[in-house]
């Protein structure tokens, strides 16, 4: 089993959120939505994929416990095909947790 390394890990969350963070602030600021939202969805889109890499990542380890950054880094900016993947991931996930109850 290769373990993640929790620092990378810890590192793309904080850069997830803080991209997310960023975003909602440029759309607080927005007085002109033509010319000011390219920035806000910038970067709340690089937000939105980074937390679908994490999430495919997570299932990926949970389920084969390998890290797969190569699969990962091939996917690009191909989110969608990444997201149906990180979607299942979730949702079996969801379920599994509901039947432990």
């Amino acid at each position: 089993m290769q373990s993640i390394n929790m620092p990378a890990l810890t590192q793309e969350a904080n850069n997830a959120v803080q991209l997310a963070e960023a975003g909602l602030k440029l759309l607080e600021e927005m007085k002109d939505q033509h010319y000011d939202s390219a920035g806000m969805f910038a970067c709340l889109a690089l937000a939105a994929e980074k937390l679908i890499k994490i999430a495919y990542g997570l299932g990926t380890h949970y389920e084969t416990g390998e890290w797969p950054a190569k699969k990962i880094k091939a996917f690009s900016h191909k989110l969608d095909e990444l997201e149906p993947k990180a979607r299942r991931f979730i949702t079996s996930h969801q379920a599994t947790e509901r039947n432990k109850r």
